[in-house]
């Protein structure tokens, strides 16, 4: 019989063992080169950087869609994050107004924490978020004491320069600066609205109604007898300005009224010869110009024409073809002025008498019953006397200073002064200038079937005639005052 080949046990057991040592030696090998921990490192990593991208996501998500507050940024992202089987406990995760960082809990970070970026469909107009305010292209937010935070009012002012402590003083008097004004979008039907502050003024919603304050809506129709008192440009307008307050969460209006190089005296001759129109003329919103006055709201006897006065000079101070600002200038809406006045009261910064006529605003603002003592007037201030007998007035001249730099011209009650704009100190209301005086300003509110409305003080009157939210219920839109009304621009984000 032939005998079979094969494999014996003993030989199977010993193969066995030879390759569990040699098996063993090899992870021994491979722990001591600490490759099975960078592996391990490596799949961290990777999870880490996956939770990191989705965190960023859900937090430009939570921007989009939330109040943006820090409370319901957080709720968002972290129930979003569970929601894709994410167990937030085992990572530190810290959602900010201004963005969200992912740590491994027990594991040091060592990379540098990145913000998120911010969302796609904003990054054409917002570059930046501060204080949860968003900085629009063509703007930076100012780092100086006083104008850095959104509770006391955030500053923008154009151009690129960082705006700090060192040179505040010389921007303020050559850069555009507006200041954001916010809006509680989780309440925004009631805190967008139009107010009278406890007045005797009647508002309404209906366009041209007899003896009653009215402004186009987002919700106006172009019916034949609306288009008597507006044009399809505003309503396209207005509608995208309430679409970007509630998006945003806020608004930007000018820190001072409109400003030019040189004093007005008359209407002039032509709609197209007025300084904002005419091409290489200036309209600022910077300390130390003169008011613009001598301006009407429209060159034409017709409530729905816009052309050739304020509200064409406020739309073209930054268009929304211009590509180099992320946001559309206007006129200041009625409802924007309104807002502003509500958010003076809920930061304190005034009371609801100090804006309506039971106390009045003369503390505030550059009124003929406001002394003005050494001291009061900002530096580079000028000045023009006011004659109540024939509602004209002087020539500018400068403020006088005394060698501490302090001024040193001074104005008794029951005297009129025209100032510079930003020249009083009193008139700065969470960094807002001449709310309360020193001219009342057109708005895009109408007044009755014929007029405009024009709001805040007057600096021939005194403060509990024409306090901040007052109303002018008689300013005819083709008529150019010459000492008492000027404009305020606001600013919406694209």
């Amino acid at each position: 019989m032939q005998k079979k080949k094969g494999i014996s046990l003993i030989v199977l057991v010993i193969t066995i063992i030879v390759m569990i040592i040699l098996a063993g030696a090899i992870i021994l090998t491979l722990n001591n080169n600490g490759i099975i921990n960078k592996a391990s490192d490596a799949v961290e990593k990777t999870n880490l950087a996956t939770v990191k991208e989705l965190a960023q996501t859900k937090w430009a998500e939570a921007y989009l869609k939330t109040d943006r507050s820090q409370q319901a940024l957080e709720k968002y992202v972290l129930e979003e994050l569970e929601k894709e089987g994410i167990d937030t406990d085992e990572y530190n995760i810290e959602v900010t107004a201004k963005g969200v960082t992912v740590s491994k809990k027990g594991v040091t970070d060592t990379e540098t924490p990145v913000e998120p970026e911010t969302p796609d469909e904003e990054k054409a107009s917002v570059t930046a978020i501060v204080d949860t305010v968003p900085i629009p292209k063509g703007f930076v937010a100012s780092e100086a004491t006083g104008e850095n935070t959104k509770a006391k009012g955030l500053v923008i002012y154009e151009g690129t320069e960082a705006v700090t402590d060192a040179n505040v003083a010389s921007a303020r008097t050559s850069r555009n600066q507006y200041v954001w004004v916010p809006v509680d979008t989780a309440t925004f039907e009631t805190s967008f609205v139009r107010k009278n502050f406890g007045m005797s003024d009647t508002i309404t919603n209906t366009l041209g109604t007899e003896s009653e304050f009215w402004e186009v809506l987002p919700t106006t129709e172009l019916t034949t007898d609306n288009l008597k008192y507006m044009t399809e440009d505003t309503l396209k307008e207005v509608q995208a300005m309430y679409a970007s307050v509630k998006k945003y969460g806020g608004f930007y209006i000018a820190r001072y009224e409109a400003g030019i190089d040189t004093q007005r005296t008359s209407k002039g001759t032509s709609g197209a010869d007025l300084p904002g129109i005419k091409e290489g003329t200036k309209v600022y919103s910077v300390m130390g110009k003169i008011p613009y006055v001598c301006v009407p709201w429209t060159w034409n006897n017709a409530m729905n024409e816009d052309t050739n006065g304020v509200v064409e000079i406020a739309r073209k101070i930054y268009t929304e073809s211009n590509t180099n600002y992320g946001v559309v200038s206007t006129l200041t809406y009625g409802v924007q002025w309104d807002r502003t006045v509500q958010w003076f009261i809920d930061t304190k910064a005034m009371t609801l008498n100090q804006v309506n006529k039971t106390e009045g605003s003369t503390a505030f603002g550059n009124y003929k019953d406001h002394v003005i003592a050494a001291g009061d007037l900002n530096p580079g201030a000028k000045y023009a006397v006011y004659n109540s007998s024939n509602y004209t007035l002087g020539s500018y001249q400068d403020v006088a200073y005394g060698t501490d730099g302090s001024s040193t011209s001074t104005k008794a009650s029951g005297t009129g002064w025209a100032l510079s704009t930003g020249a009083l100190k009193a008139a700065n209301i969470n960094n807002i200038y001449d709310m309360a005086g020193n001219a009342h300003d057109w708005t895009m509110e109408g007044s009755s079937t014929s007029y405009r409305a024009g709001r805040g003080g007057f600096l021939g009157n005194v403060g509990t005639i024409t306090p901040v939210a007052y109303r002018h219920n008689r300013l005819s839109p083709y008529v150019a005052y010459s000492t008492g009304v000027s404009f305020r621009p606001s600013l919406y984000i694209k």
